[in-house]
C-alpha cells in the first residue's frame, strides 16, 4: 500500500513513533529471505524534529486537509498555523525543554497523529513532543534491567476491573528476598501508563539501583482517576 492508498507490489508496515523511523517491508507475500529495512523518511517524514536552536519543526502528512494547526499545551497554551507544502503541513514552535503535549487539528477537527509520539494526558491519548534538556535526559541505562508487567485487579473503590502496572527490579525472580513497595500516583488527567511511556520510571529505577542510590523495590502504578456517572448511568 503506498501513501496515497493505492495497491503496489510492496507492502509497508509502519511502526510507531518510538521505532526510530524504521519500518519493515516485503516485496510480496511469497518473498523469501530475511526482512529488509528502509528509512521511513523515504515515504513519510517523521512528525517533528529538533532544530539546532532548540525549536521544533513539524512536518505532518495530511494530504486531504484544507487547513491544519497545532495547539502547544504549555502553561500558557497557544496555537500555530501550519503552512501547506504539497501533501505536507509545516510549522515551527518554541515549546522549551522537556515533554509537551500537542493537539493536531485538521480542518478544525482534533486528530491523533500516528507519527508523533503518543502518551496519555487530559484523560485521553495525546500527541507529545520532547526537547532534550541536558539536566533531565533519561536514556536507557547500560545495566541490568527490571521488568514492567501489566495486570488487572478488582478495585474496592470503583467496583470495576482496573488495570495496573508493576515494576519488578532486575533479579526479582532469582531468589526469595522480600522487597519494599513504592506506590506512584500520577498527576491530574494522566493514568498508570504515563509513568513508563512518558516518565520512563523503569529506566530511572534501573540506574538508581545500579548506582546504589536506591534499594531494589517493587513499584506499583495504578489509575487514580475515577469516572462518575450521571442519573442515567452514563460515564462522564
Amino acid at each position: 500500500m503506498n501513501i496515497n492508498g493505492s495497491r503496489t507490489d510492496t507492502d509497508y508496515y509502519y511502526a510507531g513513533a518510538l521505532a526510530e523511523g524504521r519500518c519493515i517491508f516485503t516485496q510480496s507475500a511469497e518473498a523469501a529471505g530475511p526482512p529488509s529495512y528502509i528509512d521511513i523518511e523515504d515515504q513519510i517524514p517523521q512528525g517533528y524534529k529538533i532544530e539546532e536552536d532548540g525549536s521544533v519543526r513539524f512536518c505532518l502528512y495530511l494530504p486531504d486537509a484544507s487547513s491544519a494547526s497545532i495547539r502547544i499545551c504549555t502553561h500558557q497554551p497557544y496555537t500555530i498555523e501550519l503552512e501547506r507544502e504539497g501533501d505536507l503541513w509545516i510549522g515551527n514552535c518554541n515549546a522549551g525543554p522537556g515533554q509537551t503535549s500537542v493537539v493536531v487539528c485538521a480542518d478544525g477537527n482534533e486528530v491523533l497523529y500516528p507519527l508523533l509520539p503518543i502518551g496519555f494526558s487530559a484523560n485521553r491519548p495525546m500527541n507529545l513532543i520532547e526537547v532534550p534538556d541536558t539536566d533531565t535526559v533519561i536514556e536507557e541505562p547500560d545495566c541490568p534491567h527490571g521488568s514492567v508487567v501489566m495486570d488487572y485487579y478488582r478495585s474496592e473503590v470503583s467496583g470495576r476491573l482496573e488495570r495496573i502496572y508493576i515494576y519488578l527490579p532486575a533479579g526479582y525472580m532469582n531468589g526469595s528476598d522480600r522487597y519494599p513497595v513504592l506506590y506512584l500516583q500520577h498527576g491530574h488527567g494522566e493514568n498508570e501508563t504515563a509513568w513508563v511511556t512518558q516518565g520512563r520510571m523503569n529506566f530511572i529505577a534501573d540506574r538508581l539501583i545500579n548506582d546504589d542510590k536506591a534499594v531494589p523495590s517493587i513499584v506499583v502504578m495504578c489509575n487514580g482517576m475515577l469516572l462518575r456517572e450521571d442519573a442515567e448511568g452514563v460515564r462522564l
